[in-house]
């Protein structure tokens, strides 16, 4: 688990420590690229207020 603030700063620097939408926005952007090359994948989880890890290869759930 990576938290937020941490992300941010080995990223882009201390300047950028409290940029969350830049982090959401970024985010989201890898996500889009990641499900075109394995749509059916889950690579990043996100633990809401805390921060983002990374699943290598985890499959999604077709249960619905």
């Amino acid at each position: 688990m990576v938290g937020h603030a941490e992300l941010l700063t080995a990223v882009w620097g201390a300047g950028y420590r409290d940029d969350i939408h830049l982090l959401r926005v970024t985010i989201r952007n890898l996500r889009a690229k990641l499900t075109e090359v394995a749509p059916a994948r889950r690579f990043l989880e996100t633990s809401y207020g805390i921060g983002y890890r990374f699943r290598p290869g985890e499959e999604l759930s077709t249960d619905a």
